[in-house]
């Protein structure tokens, strides 16, 4: 018997021919000459398509498709987060010598970019309500594409502010708020892993993409390593995005987890509605953190090489250590995701923080060959976990009923740090000629950050257990 997906002929029938695809005898194409591409025969006769799912009968049955929703979050976060943000530090030096401008003022790009995610976030959630996932993250994921391309064409820094902004938007539709709301949908019990597994794309990218970039500046130069890297943006995320997302299982005739459940499908969301949320000191706190946290992170991604080729290093030795920080982020994220399945998402964060304070402490004394190999671990391990945490920490105070807003309204904190974070740092190393004390700097506010978050409590009449649904429905935005 072939769980959930095999129906009756008669039924079949019927709802091969309400979506316009294939009978369960033959192979019609009605509408779309791919057609014949995607969709294969199960046994020669029965071939089904669940609401825009591609994969056949027979490997779903086997495999919770989630795991590809979970899959394709991955690669759209190292196609968008990976590839932008996270790489963002290559160009500082090339862009702003070459162009003859100061680190702060070439950082307020990114900075201009981050405040445009911050006025998008409180609207991504309403748009996910109002057009699903997929056609918002497409949306963003154009936006964050043809911004990279025309930025091979700038030639004054209000084209990058301009610019960085149309990117803002695209990151802020494409990337944290609809993938951490999709997987929340998606999965209960196994919730911390998959949106560990997802989230590892954003510091897989880094990983990878740092390392490449600082190869194509050497042969191509800025302009036209974003132009390709525009391209690639867009060919690598906005097929997944079309044939792969999908906001709810319950749009696949599925379940979170893939198990059946009453209490999944019989029970109203529950949870704080966004002026609950905002009424309650979890929410600040956890807003506070995600502000420290995130400017911590950005500054040390938007500094970390061009400090490593000040102390002696070559580009390209400064881009391969701090990608492979991103590599260690990444099995951080997995890591990250169990423990706090395991031991709880607070106690998770607070060591990761602690650890992560000592490794911008190393980054000072970064010289020699292996103290940067030392802080890449150190400073690259932890890392994986606010991205991983911070959802989980959200729907456990405030519950899935209006999580997307709630963790959109958040997310503009973590935007706002994100801002601000890269610019006064790179003020102060303009002014003293010193990275010294903004990497102090940057050491308090991770500690800070831990402190937020842990004081971040559910209330004691909210159910915790009963966010678990997984599920999210209108009623999701307040």
């Amino acid at each position: 018997m072939y769980l959930h997906y095999i129906f009756y002929q008669e039924e079949c029938q019927r709802f091969c021919n309400s979506l316009s695809v294939f009978s369960t005898r033959r192979l019609e194409r009605r509408y779309f000459a791919i057609d014949a591409l995607l969709w294969r025969l199960y046994d020669n006769r029965t071939c089904f398509l669940f609401k825009g799912g591609i994969f056949p009968v027979k490997y779903m049955n086997k495999v919770f498709y989630g795991w590809f929703v979970v899959a394709a979050c991955f690669v759209i976060l190292f196609s968008l987060h990976g590839v932008i943000i996270n790489t963002f530090g290559v160009f500082v030096k090339p862009v702003s010598e070459g162009m003859g401008w100061g680190r702060g003022e070439f950082s307020m790009a990114l900075a201009a970019g981050a405040l445009a995610m911050a006025f998008g976030a409180p609207f991504v959630g309403r748009m996910i309500d109002r057009f699903g996932a997929p056609k918002t993250m497409l949306s963003g994921c154009l936006c964050c594409g043809l911004g990279m391309v025309v930025l091979c064409w700038a030639t004054m820094i209000w084209h990058f502010y301009l610019l960085f902004i149309l990117i803002g938007l695209g990151l802020s539709a494409a990337t944290t708020i609809p993938v951490s709301l999709v997987i929340a949908n998606w999965f209960n019990q196994k919730r911390g892993i998959a949106m560990g597994t997802a989230f590892m794309g954003t510091s897989a990218g880094g990983m990878i993409m740092n390392p490449i970039n600082a190869l194509l500046l050497q042969k191509f130069g800025w302009r036209d390593s974003y132009l390709i890297l525009g391209i690639v943006v867009m060919l690598s995320s906005i097929p997944l995005v079309l044939f792969i997302i999908r906001t709810r299982p319950s749009e696949m005739n599925l379940l979170p987890d893939g198990k059946p459940s009453h209490a999944a499908s019989d029970q109203p969301l529950t949870g704080h509605t966004l002026k609950q949320a905002i009424g309650t000191a979890s929410f600040w706190f956890i807003a506070a953190n995600m502000l420290l946290t995130t400017g911590m992170a950005n500054s040390i991604g938007v500094h970390c090489i061009p400090f490593l080729t000040d102390v002696g290093h070559s580009p390209l030795f400064a881009a391969t250590a701090y990608g492979l920080s991103m590599g260690f982020m990444t099995l951080g994220k997995v890591a990250s995701g169990f423990c706090a399945d395991r031991w709880g998402a607070r106690q998770t964060f607070t060591f990761s923080a602690v650890m992560t304070a000592i490794g911008i402490g190393i980054l000072l004394f970064a010289s020699p060959v292996w103290v940067v190999l030392l802080f890449v671990f150190v400073f690259g391990f932890p890392q994986g976990a606010p991205l991983t945490l911070t959802p989980l920490v959200t729907a456990d105070c405030h519950g899935l009923r209006s999580f997307g807003s709630i963790f959109g309204l958040a997310t503009l904190f973590s935007i706002l740090g994100a801002a601000i974070g890269p610019v006064i740092v790179g003020y102060m190393y303009d002014s003293s000629g010193s990275y010294t004390g903004g990497f102090i700097l940057l050491i308090a506010m991770t500690l800070l950050g831990a402190y937020c978050i842990h004081m971040a409590k559910a209330k004691e009449q909210f159910e915790v257990g009963a966010i678990a649904s997984g599920r999210l429905d209108k009623a999701d935005v307040a």
